[in-house]
């Protein structure tokens, strides 16, 4: 087997997996339209006939420099961990914001009670 440098493989490998989401959008009817290197855009219509589109983009991450590449382990646990950590602080900025909402109806309805 020929060795091939890692931006040959990772054209290969781009080009392929681009290669199926192409053929995969095409059978569903889907015009593909190539907007850059491992990017396609696709026109879109919404359900209230509204016109848009949408782009995909294949990536080969490379990892950090000096490091072991790129763990898609790793950056899917980071992820999933974001996701968790800004759902909490939604969940407690609405909690806040409702004990604001409760105490100002509170000091208003003594407000009227007092008058």
């Amino acid at each position: 087997m020929e060795k091939i440098t890692v931006a040959v493989r990772d054209k290969e490998i781009r080009e392929r997996v681009l290669a199926t989401i192409i053929e995969h959008l095409k059978a569903n009817g889907e015009e593909v339209l190539a907007v850059g290197t491992g990017k396609v855009a696709c026109p879109a219509t919404g359900s209230d006939g509204s016109e848009t589109a949408f782009t995909v983009e294949v990536k080969i991450p490379r990892g950090p420099r000096g490091g072991n590449g790129y763990d898609v382990y790793e950056a899917a646990q980071e992820w999933q961990e974001d996701v968790e950590a800004k759902a909490e602080t939604a969940r407690i900025k609405a909690e806040d914001k409702a004990t604001l909402a409760r105490a100002k109806a509170k000091k208003e309805k003594g407000d009227k009670v007092g008058e």
